[in-house]
């Protein structure tokens, strides 16, 4: 066997979401295949003014410097690997500096989007894919946008551990929404037309009436287990159809059919083991009276760890091959 490529990740975290599912959970079985390095932006990147306590925000520029001095201190590493693998924008406010450097440092390299954050400063983005050895996006809507500034470009959605989501006993009435306070105004949205109980777990309290599930990562997992129905209402908007649909791949991956508004991704992933479409009493309705097996066999076998991984390992190898920056 020869040499193991030696892969240099740069995440937006240790523990931010697109750390966890676009590169964390593949890591065990890419341990298998490389070496793989982890430097992960400390703080972490979308950490704000916002998240310190009251009375303390002059320590915001404080914060900003500790996660560049970051930044900076991973790029330096890119020379010693093989690959540097961007997950998404190293720091939105430096884009594109920050990955030219880094770019220009590797020898080759690779970056990894999942929302459509070409929105809020395409050129900068654009800029990014046409100097990365590959891009991986996280949908087609992406891939797209990505493939007018490069054709290096692969698709690989954001699986789902099937081993920590897994079915439970459904309660028969609760529908259930999970996410973070920034996505509660669609929900709020369609509160007045579910009849049925329903269960939040966010990081927000909703103004609404609802059962609250203080969000972690085990409280996420036992509220969806034990309720009926997930629900994922978005807006149709360039941003929404930018999303990859991870809601629903957790409440299909726990034995839930599902209800989503048609947008981006989200027909594809339901297909028939749930409902897609506007009318939400009907489509709750609906999703109560089916069998949340066909749920999760779909997960099982298109958006699981397991299933997704040759997909991006397949991309990881394209890059390897490439030419070196």
């Amino acid at each position: 066997m020869g040499r193991l490529p030696k892969i240099l990740f740069l995440t937006s975290g240790r523990d931010t979401p697109s750390t966890r599912f676009r590169v964390n959970q593949y890591l065990p079985r890419l341990r298998e295949v490389a070496r793989p390095s982890l430097a992960p932006c400390r703080p972490q990147k979308d950490f704000s003014r916002f998240d310190l306590p009251r009375g303390c925000g002059a320590l915001a520029p404080i914060f900003s410097a500790l996660k560049l001095f970051s930044r900076l201190t991973a790029i330096v590493r890119g020379p010693l690997h093989d690959l540097v693998y961007i997950e998404r924008e190293l720091l939105v406010s430096w884009a594109p500096t920050l990955e030219r450097w880094a770019m220009a440092l590797a020898p080759r390299s690779v970056f990894d989007f999942d929302d459509a954050i070409h929105l809020r400063h395409p050129e900068a983005i654009a800029t990014i894919c046409r100097r990365a050895t590959r891009v991986i996006a996280g949908n087609e809507t992406l891939a797209a946008w990505a493939r007018q500034h490069t054709d290096r470009v692969s698709v690989v959605p954001t699986p789902i551990d099937t081993d920590r989501y897994f079915p439970g006993i459904r309660d028969g009435k609760t529908v259930v929404w999970t996410g973070s306070r920034e996505n509660l105004k669609p929900l709020a949205s369609i509160r007045p037309r579910i009849r049925q109980p329903l269960r939040v777990v966010c990081n927000q309290r909703p103004d609404f009436e609802c059962e609250f599930v203080p969000w972690t990562p085990e409280s996420e997992v036992a509220a969806l287990r034990t309720a009926a129905v997930g629900i994922m209402p978005l807006p149709d908007d360039a941003w929404s159809r930018g999303k990859c649909g991870f809601k629903l791949l957790q409440y299909m991956a726990c034995g839930l059919p599902v209800v989503a508004s048609p947008v981006g991704v989200n027909a594809e992933i339901v297909g028939d083991a749930g409902v897609t479409g506007e009318d939400w009493e009907a489509g709750i309705e609906r999703a109560l009276a089916m069998d949340g097996a066909a749920a999760r066999a779909r997960v099982e076998a298109r958006y699981s760890v397991k299933a997704v991984f040759p997909r991006w390992w397949e991309a990881i190898q394209a890059a390897l091959d490439g030419p070196r920056a």
